[in-house]
């Protein structure tokens, strides 16, 4: 059923028109009826219209600026307007104020079921559609968080992400600037649970994520999200909680994880250290009666530090709580300082697991950036290796490559396979009888005089130059 408001300054018009009519079999049903075009707008909000029916005469705002203001602050709704005047003024001010239907009094049952059923026939379509845009969107969207979860995603013009969860729904907020400011981001979700008290009468509360600057980052994202809107519902309605808050609400006198420790300890897979660092922070607390709730950011915080140090690895705390059955979350089900501890120690526990077992299959536990690196060692005199060809080889975008290679090796892609590449150059220079189109092939040019152009860059001298002056200095 579509809902519909009725206007007309003269009541037994519009109570007629309400009564005698059989709405529901056209599929409308009357919401509220109006004697001005001010008493619809004060109704907007509360019946939440998808027609308005108007006369076009009334006293004060009359049909013609409430069809004005309708098309521009409800452009949703559509608009059928009645009128007792057949002047083309009304009729084309009708259609700049993209008015759905024009009725002409006196107006027959014909005349409105004709015009009714025709305009129930295009908003099924038109909702039809919006239903289809909807799935598409959220199809699409899917497939693109778990191409961004798997690294193969081309995040064009995305600079930073934060996720913002509400309840069981979760919304990724996007930036194309350097950062996201916590005021603004505040002030739009702050938009956002106002139009959804507005539109639907539902209060949310949010949390926010810290800044995720790569894709490896969503699954932690999501949870720490997660976890900041159990906060926030704590806090009361409509809050906004950020998970950064949970270093800034620590106690005095809370004491930390030294993170250091615990990743050596991890990678030594040793138990007893991991057990003892974890013992040192956690036990005093038996005898000062912390609030539990600073108990679990602080753990969860170390977690979430773990998963994110853990990537480079090629570990996912992810698969780790999925062997334990058990979620981030469960940290809050923990009633106990015990209970919090060895939940602790489980999941860590699991994560020794898991980089023993990668080690146990014969093959070092590497980042993407060490296998590009190895690729690029073995192949870097191929005149067809390029950023696109090695990120095909990892299945891996080229975006993500240069990103990661830079973050973790500190130098660009082109800059490392240019230095290989003249190393070697220089390496067959030493041999007199060396053609230099030959060597620029080998060293992975097809273009000799492009080969010159980077070398001389590179040493400041041509080939043949750098040749002199080697055999001279011998």
């Amino acid at each position: 059923m579509y809902r519909l408001i009725i206007a007309d300054d003269e009541e037994n018009i519009r109570n007629g028109m309400a009564n005698s009519l059989p709405w529901r079999d056209w599929g409308f049903e009357v919401a509220a009826l109006c004697a001005s075009g001010q008493e619809v707008l004060d109704h907007m909000a509360a019946c939440r219209p998808d027609v308005v029916l108007s006369d076009i005469r009334m006293p004060g705002m009359d049909g013609v600026e409430l069809m004005q203001r309708l098309s521009r602050e409800y452009p949703q709704v559509k608009i059928v307007i009645l009128s007792g005047y057949s002047d083309f003024k009304y009729l084309n001010m009708s259609i700049r104020s993209h008015v759905a239907e024009y009725l002409l009094k006196p107006t027959d049952i014909d005349d409105f079921e004709d015009t009714f059923r025709r305009l129930k026939a295009a908003m099924d379509h038109e909702r039809l559609r919006r239903a289809q845009i909807t799935e598409s969107v959220l199809r699409h969207f899917h497939l693109w968080l778990t191409a961004m979860l798997a690294g193969t995603a081309a995040p064009e013009g995305l600079r930073r992400l934060a996720f913002l969860v509400g309840g069981e729904d979760m919304a990724v907020l996007y930036s194309s600037g350097e950062e996201i400011h916590p005021a603004a981001l505040r002030a739009d979700i702050e938009a956002v649970q106002r139009a959804v008290r507005d539109g639907v009468r539902v209060t949310l509360s949010a949390g926010v994520s810290d800044l995720c600057t790569e894709p490896g980052m969503l699954p932690q994202a999501y949870e720490q999200a997660n976890c900041s809107a159990k906060q926030s519902a704590f806090a009361g309605q409509e809050c906004v909680y950020f998970f950064s808050q949970m270093q800034q609400e620590r106690p005095a006198g809370m004491p930390y994880f030294d993170t250091e420790q615990v990743e050596k300890a991890l990678l030594a897979q040793d138990y007893e250290a991991l057990r003892a660092e974890i013992d040192r922070v956690l036990l005093p607390l038996t005898a000062r009666l912390p609030e539990y709730r600073a108990v679990d950011q602080l753990c969860l915080s170390l977690l979430f530090h773990v998963s994110l140090w853990g990537l480079r690895y090629g570990l996912q705390m992810e698969e780790v709580l999925r062997a334990l059955g058990a979620h981030y979350t469960d940290i809050y089900q923990s009633e106990t300082l015990a209970a919090k501890r060895d939940f602790v120690l489980a999941c860590l526990f699991g994560c020794q697991q898991a980089l023993a077992r990668r080690r146990s299959h014969g093959h070092a536990v590497k980042s993407v950036a060490m296998r590009v690196r190895e690729y690029v060692d073995a192949e870097y005199c191929s005149n067809a290796i390029s950023l696109e060809s090695v990120a095909a080889y990892v299945h891996k975008t080229p975006a993500y490559i240069s990103r990661v290679f830079k973050n973790e090796l500190g130098c660009n892609f082109s800059d490392y396979l240019t230095e290989k590449r003249m190393r070697r150059a220089a390496q067959l220079l030493a041999a007199p009888e060396g053609k230099v189109y030959r060597i620029a092939a080998q060293c992975g040019y097809a273009d000799t005089s492009n080969f010159i152009r980077v070398f001389k860059r590179f040493y400041g001298v041509s080939p043949m130059e750098y040749r002199e002056v080697r055999g001279a200095a011998q």
